[in-house]
């Protein structure tokens, strides 16, 4: 098959999409399925190289030099003829959106739809921004033949949302990124605490830090459960819930024991997370919660919340409570922290539950929906 992908943030997104985007089409690539992939791209960014010169790879650009000065334009609207020239069966946009007027073309459409947060908590977003995503999402949804949803909370969401049957629908789960694979030593460990002068005994809370997520509450469970000897770091963009933390840090005298950290290099996140006591996620809501993944993949024990996609996630390797319920954290805080043969427990069905996310088993699960679209 002559596989086509928006593959714009593969190339030029760190996070978020960009990661999923390369997970994958890394897992495609590895899979060996003699089929021709096509990444359509409107520049080639720094991120990505990884697929240059790739056996049955194909990097695709704008040839119009309209399209070439205006490269959004040929992402959204200019790439049917590259399309067409290529001889592409299938298209796949990775990242909720499709080209305008591809439903034109006599080829077979799919989409990945992350999540409708947008739609869920409209308060969140602006005004601007929630139209746009509305109107791409919809769009999408509607004109393709095939839906990718990252979660079942998410195929429940499209077809509550958009009223799309779930026939169409597809649960296609991800995989985190490969160097999490990777085992670190005690040395490469305390090493990487010196670099950044954090303590050696931590729990930590990977996401940028803003109302969804819920960082507070957990900053406040922290506080509450009294942990000695423990400290917490957060891990991520400091945004809308950041100064209410900060204040928090500071009324409870909470300095030496909370540390804020804005970004670290994507080798050394691995050794972050490897060096955590506990990795907790009390997010509102997620369309996946890759996070999570991560830690399980990392053998650290998992506090998360009960609400949306973060179950089908975690499984039976985490303690769980609701985003609201402060008692219960506490405890969790506290039991987690003073039972090692809990712990122990939760890293081993943490490691068979990321088991199911392999990406080798989810590169077979596209392969076979691409092949129902065509044969």
């Amino acid at each position: 098959m002559n596989i086509g992908f928006d593959a714009k943030r593969a190339f030029h997104n760190k996070t978020g999409l960009g990661n999923y985007s390369r997970s994958f089409i890394r897992a495609l690539i590895d899979e060996n399925s003699d089929n021709q992939l096509y990444l359509f791209t409107p520049q080639i960014g720094e991120l990505g190289q990884e697929f240059l010169n790739k056996k049955d790879v194909h990097i695709v650009q704008p040839t119009k030099r309209i399209h070439q000065f205006l490269p959004t334009y040929w992402r959204s609207h200019g790439l049917l003829d590259e399309i067409k020239r290529d001889h592409i069966q299938i298209f796949h946009g990775l990242s909720n959106e499709l080209p305008v007027g591809i439903e034109r073309l006599d080829i077979k459409k799919v989409v990945t739809i992350h999540d409708l947060i947008f739609l869920r908590f409209p308060e969140l977003y602006p005004p601007i921004d929630r139209r746009i995503y509305e109107r791409k999402f919809k769009s999408a949804v509607v004109r393709a033949d095939k839906i990718f949803a990252c979660s079942k909370q998410t195929s429940i969401d499209i077809q509550e949302y958009y009223g799309i049957d779930d026939s169409k629908i597809e649960v296609v789960y991800q995989d985190c990124g490969i160097l999490f694979r990777n085992k670190h030593t005690e040395e490469e460990k305390n090493t990487f605490l010196l670099k950044h002068q954090l303590p050696q005994k931590f729990i930590l809370s990977v996401g940028t830090l803003e109302k969804r997520k819920n960082q507070l509450l957990l900053l406040k469970a922290f506080h509450e459960a009294n942990l000695k000897d423990n400290s917490l770091i957060f891990l991520g963009k400091k945004a809308d819930l950041y100064s209410d933390m900060l204040q928090y840090v500071r009324l409870n005298g909470l300095q030496n024991k909370v540390f804020f950290l804005d970004n670290i290099d994507e080798f050394e996140l691995p050794i972050l997370y490897q060096s955590a006591l506990t990795f907790a996620y009390i997010s509102k809501f997620e369309g996946f919660g890759i996070p999570i993944l991560e830690a399980l993949r990392s053998g650290v024990p998992v506090l998360s919340s009960k609400q949306s996609s973060l179950p089908e996630v975690a499984g039976n390797a985490a303690l769980y409570s609701d985003y609201k319920d402060l008692k219960t954290l506490i405890t969790n805080l506290q039991e987690i922290s003073g039972n090692p043969e809990l712990r122990l427990n939760l890293i081993n069905e943490g490691l068979k539950q990321a088991s199911k996310f392999d990406s080798d088993k989810i590169a077979k699960q596209v392969i076979s929906s691409y092949e129902s679209l065509i044969f």
